[in-house]
C-alpha cells in the first residue's frame, strides 16, 4: 500500500480515532522511490492532548544512494511533529540506529516528507562517530537529491581501520596515511547517479609513508576545496590544494613550506567512456622560489601499458636557482655528487612531455653562478660564474640551437677558466658541439674542434678532439703546486673517448713541454671513479731541455738534451706498478753538455755509484761543472722492484755519466736492483733540495 493512501486514511479518521483510543500501530511494509526503498516500514500514532502529533517510525532496513551503507533497524521517534495527508513532519526526533561506526546509537534529527512534491528533507544533529563527528543534510524531491556532509576531527587513521568495503582503503591503510579533516561536503544527484559533489577540508598533523620507504609526508597542514559537475560520462571541475606546513619527501624532490604556503591549482575534465584526464589549467606557486603552469592528457586505464601521460606541456619563469636547489633538490641528492652544490641566479623552462616520455626542453639561463665542492668544507672541484644562454633539446630530430656563455670559472679551484661560449646541439641522446670552441686556460687555450656526449640508458660515452695552445709551464705548476716549470705546454689531443667506464686517447697525443715533445700512446684508463682506477699508456721523450728540467727540480744544473721511452706503463690507483723506462743523451745531439757539483752527487746517490776522473775525487771538489759525453738511466719496474741500468755497462756496474773533454768525470752505478719505494723517496728528497740517505 502506497504511503500517500494511507496519510489520506489517516487525514480523513483521525480526529474521530483520537477521541475513542490513545496510541495506533500501522504497518505500511515497503516504501520505495526509484532508486531508494525502505523495508518493514511501520508508523506508531500517539494520541495526546497537545497540538503537535507524536509518533515513532521504524524499518527493517533502509538504503539511499546518498548513504555510505544500509541502515539496519532505524527508528525515529518524534516529540513534535505534523501528520497530514500530504505531509510527515517532525521538528523535534531521535532517530535511533545499530551499527559499529557509531559512538551513540541516538540522533537528534529533524525531517519533513511533503507527498504533493514526493520531497524529503532531513537533517541531523552532531553524530559522534568512532573516526569524528558528522552533520548530515539531505533534500530528495522525485529522483534528484541534494545532500551536505560535515564533518569535524575526523581522524583518517582511525576511519580507515574500520572502513572494509572500499577496495583504496587497504592502500592507503598500507601506507599509514594519517590526518586530522575539518571537512564539508556538497553532493547532489539524480537517483543513484552523483553528478556533483563540492568539497572544503581543511586537514592538519597529515602524513604516510610508502612501503618501500620511496614517498614520505609528515605535519602536513592545509586546505583541499574544490567542484565537480558530470554531464553524462564527462565530468570537469576545479580544484586547489595549500599547503602551509609539513615535509613531503618524493625520489624526485623534497618539499617543506616555509613562510609562504605553496598553492596548486586545477581545472580539469574526465572522460569516464576514454578514461582521458585532462588537466586544462595546472598552476602551482610557491612565491620567491618557482611557480609554473602546465596543461596536458593522462589516460586512467587497467593496463598499465595503455595508460599514462598522453602529453604535457609546461612553462615556468623566473624559477630561483639556489632556492629550487636548496628546498626542493639539495635532501634528495643526499651522499651524491651533486649534494654540495653552490647555485645563484635564475632560469625559465619550458618541457613538454608526449606518450610518458620527455620530448622537449627549453631553458634561459640568467646569470648563473654554479660551484661543486667535494664536500661542505673541501676544496672547489668546479665553477662557472655570469653564465647565460638558451638550450634547447627536444628527443628528436631539428631542435633549436643551443648556446651558452660564461665570464670565467676554474677547476679544482686553481685552474682558472676564462670567458668563452658554446655553440652546441641537443638531440635524443646525443650532445655535441655544433661548431668549434675556445676555452681560455691560464695564458693558453683549449680548442675544442669535436666534442659529444651520447647517453644510451645508464651507459655514457663521451668523444673529444682538439688542441691546446701554448700556457705558461711557470704559471700552470704555481697554480697546481708543483715545482716551479719552465717553458710552456702546448699539444694536440687527436681523439678521447669514454665508454663504460673506460677513457682511451686514439692515436698519438702530443705536448710541448721543457722545449721538447712527449708523445703519448695507447693511453686508456679504467674504472676511473671506481674503487681501483687503472692507466695504461707508453710514453716517448724527445730532445727535453735538461738545464730548465733540473732547474725545476732542483737536481743541479745539467746542460744539454734528453730522449726517453716508458713502454708498458702501468698505474694501480695512480701508483706506478710497472713500466719499461729509458732515458738518455740523444745521438745527434750537439748542443753543450756540462754538470755541476750537486748533480753529480744526487746521480751519484742515486746508483750507488762511484765517481772517477782524470783528476783525484778530492780534486774534483775544485770545479763547479764538469763535461760529459753521454749520461742515462734505466729502470724496469716489477714487483716492486726497479732493474736499474746507465748508457752502458762496466765490469761490476753500468754508466750513468760517460764523461768527455775536461774537466772529465765518469759517474757509475752499482744497484743493480733497487726497492722502488726507496728510490721514490730518494728523488723525493732530490726534488725538495735535500740530499738523499743512502743506506
Amino acid at each position: 500500500m502506497r504511503l500517500a493512501a494511507i496519510l489520506w486514511l489517516l487525514s480523513a479518521f483521525i480526529s474521530n480515532l483520537a477521541q475513542a483510543i490513545d496510541s495506533l500501530d500501522i504497518t505500511l511494509g515497503q516504501i520505495a522511490g526509484e532508486e531508494w526503498k525502505a523495508e518493514g516500514v511501520e508508523l506508531n500514532l500517539a494520541f495526546g492532548t497537545g497540538e503537535a502529533a507524536r509518533y515513532s517510525l521504524s524499518a527493517k532496513s533502509v538504503q539511499h544512494p546518498s548513504l555510505p551503507f544500509v541502515l539496519e533497524s532505524p527508528l525515529i521517534e518524534c516529540h513534535k511533529g505534523i501528520l497530514t495527508s500530504d505531509r510527515i513532519g517532525c521538528q523535534q526526533g531521535m532517530l535511533h540506529l545499530k551499527h559499529p561506526w557509531l559512538k551513540k546509537r541516538a540522533i537528534p534529527v529533524s525531517f519533513d516528507w511533503l507527498n504533493e512534491k514526493r520531497q524529503l528533507l532531513f537533517k541531523s544533529a552532531r553524530v559522534p562517530m568512532r573516526f569524528g563527528d558528522l552533520r548530515l543534510e539531505l533534500d530528495h524531491e522525485g529522483g534528484q537529491w541534494r545532500a551536505k556532509v560535515s564533518s569535524r576531527n575526523l581522524d583518517t587513521e582511525k576511519l580507515l581501520q574500520i572502513v572494509k568495503e572500499f577496495p583504496a582503503a587497504e592502500t592507503f591503510r598500507n601506507m599509514g596515511f594519517r590526518a586530522m579533516l575539518n571537512a564539508r561536503l556538497n553532493l547532489a544527484g539524480s537517483n543513484s547517479e552523483l553528478n556533483k559533489v563540492v568539497w572544503d577540508v581543511g586537514f592538519r598533523e597529515g602524513g604516510f609513508e610508502h612501503p618501500e620507504g620511496t614517498y614520505l609526508a609528515e605535519s602536513l597542514n592545509g586546505k583541499w576545496s574544490g567542484n565537480a559537475a558530470a554531464r553524462g560520462e564527462r565530468w570537469k571541475g576545479t580544484q586547489s590544494v595549500t599547503l602551509d606546513a609539513g615535509a613531503l619527501l618524493t625520489p624526485y624532490f623534497y618539499m617543506e613550506p616555509e613562510e609562504v604556503a605553496a598553492a596548486l591549482h586545477l581545472e580539469f575534465a574526465y572522460d569516464g567512456t576514454t578514461g582521458k584526464f585532462t588537466a586544462d589549467r595546472l598552476a602551482f606557486q610557491d612565491r620567491g622560489t618557482l611557480s609554473f603552469e602546465a596543461a596536458g592528457d593522462y589516460v586512467i586505464a587497467d593496463d598499465p601499458a595503455s595508460g599514462g601521460i598522453e602529453k604535457l606541456d609546461l612553462t615556468s619563469h623566473g624559477i630561483n636557482l639556489p632556492k629550487l636547489y636548496s628546498r626542493y633538490l639539495q635532501p634528495v641528492m643526499a651522499e651524491s655528487p651533486y649534494d654540495s652544490l653552490e647555485l645563484e641566479g635564475e632560469f625559465d623552462l619550458e618541457l613538454s612531455v608526449s606518450k610518458d616520455q620527455l620530448s622537449r626542453i627549453s631553458a634561459r639561463l640568467k646569470d648563473v653562478y654554479i660551484e661543486q665542492r667535494s664536500d661542505e668544507e673541501a676544496e672547489s672541484l668546479f665553477a662557472l660564474y655570469k653564465l647565460t644562454g638558451n638550450v634547447n633539446w627536444q628527443a628528436s630530430e631539428g631542435s633549436k640551437a643551443s648556446e651558452i656563455s660564461w665570464e670565467g670559472g676554474h677547476l679544482l679551484e686553481k685552474i682558472s677558466i676564462g670567458p668563452s661560449l658554446l655553440p652546441l646541439k641537443l638531440e635524443g641522446e646525443r650532445i655535441e658541439l655544433s661548431s668549434a670552441a675556445r676555452i681560455p686556460l691560464f695564458d693558453g687555450a683549449l680548442n675544442a674542434e669535436e666534442f659529444h656526449i651520447v647517453m644510451a640508458g645508464e651507459e655514457t660515452k663521451i668523444g673529444f678532439q682538439g688542441y691546446l695552445t701554448p700556457i705558461s709551464m711557470e704559471v700552470f705548476s704555481q697554480a697546481l703546486g708543483w715545482p716551479i716549470l719552465s717553458g710552456q705546454l702546448s699539444g694536440m689531443i687527436p681523439g678521447v673517448s669514454y665508454e663504460q667506464g673506460t677513457f682511451s686517447v686514439d692515436g698519438m697525443a702530443l705536448f710541448r713541454v721543457f722545449d721538447g715533445d712527449v708523445v703519448i700512446k695507447d693511453l686508456v684508463l679504467e674504472d676511473i671513479f671506481g674503487v681501483l682506477p687503472v692507466l695504461t699508456a707508453d710514453i716517448s721523450l724527445n730532445n727535453l731541455d735538461l738545464e730548465s728540467l733540473t732547474r725545476t727540480f732542483s737536481f743541479g744544473k745539467i746542460t744539454g738534451k734528453l730522449d726517453g721511452r716508458v713502454d708498458a706503463l702501468r698505474l694501480e690507483d695512480w701508483h706506478p706498478i710497472s713500466f719499461d723506462a729509458r732515458f738518455s743523451t740523444p745521438e745527434d745531439d750537439d748542443s753543450r753538455h756540462r754538470i755541476n757539483q750537486k748533480a753529480v752527487d744526487n746521480i751519484s746517490n742515486l746508483g750507488g755509484a762511484g765517481v772517477s776522473g782524470a783528476l783525484s775525487r778530492s780534486f774534483l771538489r775544485f770545479f763547479e761543472e764538469f763535461s760529459y759525453d753521454r749520461l742515462g738511466i734505466s729502470c724496469r719496474l716489477e714487483n716492486g722492484v726497479c732493474e736499474m741500468g746507465g748508457i752502458e755497462p762496466t765490469e761490476r756496474g753500468y754508466y750513468l755519466v760517460k764523461g768527455g773533454g775536461l774537466p772529465r768525470i765518469d759517474i757509475m752505478g752499482f744497484n743493480k736492483r733497487t726497492d722502488w719505494d726507496v728510490l721514490i723517496s730518494k728523488l723525493k728528497q732530490i726534488s725538495e733540495g735535500g740530499a738523499p740517505v743512502i743506506e
